[in-house]
């Protein structure tokens, strides 16, 4: 049973498959970045945060959001 706090681990950002940076995880959980959005082709692109895990928690990836571009 998984009873350590969420905070203090290191979430990985990406966009259509490229990383674009990592944030820590604050006491509530909760995770951000700030990302400047390059120019790119209208389109679909997903936007994934992916934990490498530790001797806690096994690592995931989840889908978080898409980005819509027109």
């Amino acid at each position: 049973a998984d009873k350590a706090l969420l905070a203090g681990k290191t979430v990985n950002f990406s966009v259509n498959g490229v990383m674009v940076g990592s944030a820590t995880s604050l006491a509530d959980g909760t995770v951000s970045l700030d990302y400047v959005i390059p120019a790119m082709t209208a389109g679909i692109y997903p936007v994934v945060m992916s934990f490498d895990g530790d001797d806690l928690y096994q690592p995931t990836t989840r889908s978080g959001a898409t980005l819509t571009v027109k």
